[in-house]
Order: C-alpha cells, then sequence, then structure tokens
C-alpha cells in the first residue's frame, strides 16, 4: 500500500493546482460586484435563509462565509459561486493533463477557464454552479484510480467525488454506474487499508446520503429533482429538450438573459471544431475503458441536461464534457503535426505557437461577450435590474 509522504516530487502537483485556482480566482473576482451594475430576483432568491438538500454544500458555504444578502453585498453574495466554480476549474485542468498531458493542459485551461459560459456560472450567485465540477471530478478520478489504484490519495479523491456528486440533481446516476462498473475494486481496496482508514472512508459519502434522507423525507418535493427528473412534464417537451442541447451548444445559445448572450451558441467555432477533431481522436484510438467512461458521461449528461431538473442552468453538467473533448482535439492536433514533423524544432515552435495564437483569438471573443457585450444587453440590464 502507498503511503503519501511530501517530497519535491509533488511540487510540480502543487503548481497545477495552484495555478488554476489563481487564473480563474482573478478573472472570476474582477469586477464581481459591478458587472453586471445590478443583482437579479434569483440571486436573491439564496438569502431566503432555506437550507435544502439539493446543493447543500453550497448552502453550507453561504453560512460559513460572511455572506450579507443586501443589494450593497454583491460581491460577498456572488463569492460562494466563485469558489465552486475555482473547485470546478482546478478538476477541468487536472482531468486534461491526467488524460492529455501538460501542453494540451495550458492550451484548454485558457479555453475553458476564460469561456463565456464558465464565467457566466462562476459569477452568478446561484447553486448550480455546483454541476461545474461533477463530469471533471470523474474525469480526473477516472485517470487517477487507473494509475494509483491502491494509493489511499485515490482513495480518499474517490470519497470526495461521491459525496460531492450525490448533491446534485441527478449525481445518483453518475455513482450508480460507477458502483455497477467498478463496485467490486472499490470493495477491494477498503478491505486491503487499515480501518483506521477504512472507517472515514466510509463514513463521509454515509453522513452525505444521511443527510440527504433526512433532507429530502422532510421536503418530499425535491425527492425528484435529487433524482433529476423535471416533474410532471409531457414526454414531447422533455424530449425537444434533450434535442435542443446540441442545438444549443453548436448553433444558438438558450433564451436565459441571466445566463447568456441571445443568439450566441455556447461553444465558439475554435472549440466546436476541436470537440469534433476530439471525438473522431477518442472513437479511433481510445483504450476500451476510456471509450466507456467517455460515451457514459456523455449520454448521462445529455440526457440529464435534457431534463432541465434545475433549468436551463442544468447545462452546467455538460459544458465542461464539451470543453475536455476539445482539449483532446488540440492533443489530436498537435501529435499529428509531431508526427508529420518529428525531429524540426522549428516546426515545434510553429505549432505552439499557432495554436497558442487561435486558443488567444478564442478567449477574447469569450472575454468580449461576457463582459461587454452581454452586461451592456437590454435584456440583461432588465434581469438586472435591482440596483444598489
Amino acid at each position: 500500500m502507498k503511503k503519501l509522504r511530501f517530497s519535491p516530487r509533488f511540487t510540480p502537483q502543487i503548481l497545477w493546482i495552484l495555478a488554476p485556482l489563481v487564473l480563474s480566482g482573478i478573472v472570476l473576482t474582477w469586477r464581481l460586484g459591478t458587472s453586471p451594475a445590478g443583482i437579479s430576483a434569483t440571486e436573491l432568491d439564496q438569502c431566503s435563509g432555506a437550507m435544502p438538500a439539493v446543493y447543500a454544500p453550497y448552502y453550507w458555504l453561504m453560512h460559513l462565509l460572511p455572506v450579507d444578502c443586501g443589494v450593497n453585498h454583491t460581491f460577498w453574495l456572488r463569492l460562494p459561486s466563485v469558489l465552486f466554480a475555482m473547485l470546478a476549474g482546478t478538476l477541468f485542468v487536472t482531468a486534461v493533463k491526467n488524460w492529455f498531458g501538460h501542453r494540451t493542459a495550458i492550451y484548454a485551461a485558457a479555453l475553458f477557464l476564460l469561456a463565456s459560459w464558465f464565467l457566466h456560472a462562476g459569477r452568478l450567485a446561484a447553486p448550480e454552479v455546483m454541476l461545474l465540477a461533477i463530469v471533471p471530478a470523474w474525469l480526473a478520478l477516472f485517470q487517477r484510480a487507473r494509475f494509483n489504484p491502491d494509493s489511499r490519495l485515490t482513495g480518499l479523491y474517490a470519497v470526495l467525488t461521491i459525496s460531492l456528486t450525490l448533491f446534485v440533481p441527478g449525481g445518483i446516476w453518475f455513482v450508480l454506474l460507477a458502483a455497477i462498473w467498478k463496485g467490486n475494486k472499490a470493495i477491494s481496496f477498503l478491505r486491503r487499508i487499515p480501518v483506521k482508514l477504512t472507517i472515514p472512508m466510509v463514513a463521509i459519502p454515509l453522513a452525505a446520503s444521511i443527510y440527504l434522507i433526512i433532507g429530502l423525507s422532510q421536503h418530499q418535493a425535491q425527492l425528484w429533482t435529487w433524482m433529476g427528473w423535471p416533474g410532471e412534464q409531457p414526454w414531447l417537451t422533455i424530449l425537444r429538450h434533450i434535442a435542443a442541447v446540441p442545438f444549443h451548444l453548436f448553433a444558438r445559445g438558450p433564451e436565459a438573459p441571466m445566463l447568456w448572450l441571445a443568439h450566441r451558441p455556447i461553444l465558439d467555432v475554435f472549440t466546436t471544431a476541436m470537440v469534433i477533431i476530439g471525438s473522431i481522436r477518442i472513437i479511433r484510438h481510445a483504450s476500451h475503458p476510456k471509450l466507456i467512461v467517455i460515451i457514459a458521461l456523455s449520454i448521462v449528461c445529455v440526457v440529464l441536461t435534457g431534463l432541465r431538473a434545475s433549468g436551463i442552468a442544468t447545462l452546467n453538467l455538460i459544458v465542461p464534457l464539451m470543453y475536455f473533448l476539445a482539449a483532446g482535439g488540440i492533443h489530436a492536433m498537435l501529435r499529428r503535426w509531431f508526427q508529420i514533423f518529428p525531429r524540426n524544432p522549428f516546426a515545434k515552435w510553429l505549432a505552439y505557437s499557432l495554436m497558442a495564437i487561435v486558443v488567444t483569438g478564442a478567449v477574447i471573443l469569450n472575454l468580449r461577450d461576457y463582459f461587454v457585450a452581454w452586461p451592456n444587453s437590454t435584456a440583461t440590464r432588465q434581469v438586472f435590474s435591482i440596483k444598489p
């Protein structure tokens, strides 16, 4: 059994955690209280004092932080969302680094952490921001479990991932699929580690489950939301919502001024192209376990996003997966280039430079949409109409 000891080898790993935290922290907190200029009624609703079982960690964080719910303290009201978005960004970069390598992770980090949708979700006082972290957490866990299956840190990471996932709508399906696929290995792992470690690793998700059972029994109307089901809706409407998921991603975004700039697709042209290339690359060349994970996550995310248990904000679940596939496309493009020019240093420099230029262009477009176009649109001003 591997033991976790601090050594110089951990310094790069710590830097890979700190770098996305710092980058996302800067961009998420810049003008947080003033962009957009007002605050929405939906954001103020988070100050009702209720402690629902669904998204419970978000509300725990609100009570732990000095969150003032007055309109004059917009920064503090939105800060819990910022912290969860920073967690999601760090998990995303970790997952990309583990799957595709360090260089691809740098490009993907810039693309995702500075994406318009990431900024919308991470700078809005709404608990649905937790959905951003779910897919990156499972992707990072899968790759870590493949190469460090006996690590105690892997076990702790799995426990925290499961516990976090249980609190979001539809998260139970991620946990059940993982239990069906790798449940035997998890049980075998728990039998091999000392009892003093087994107890907390079992106790953490057990405590989360008990909290959920108590909370859902007291508010039974939340049960369907927790399971990812939208309630009483015609099947035709549900199917239409599921079909609208790729339409919102690639063609035209949702009509939701609080979250998005009207008519803009969620993914820009470059990211869309990388998603297509990355998907083809994974289907053709990925190992069997990796392919199963990507297909399973894609199906679950599309269905849950289409069901809209959390409204249109459920798109937070699938957007990180799309950027992960885009990272796969970037990796495939660079890999192909280096196969053609394996020993030419100028060609290598040119490839990195061209990719950096294109990514920078996509980032500038996303930042302009979020910080310039969206706050100044009439629809946005009407939604964020409560002024300090």
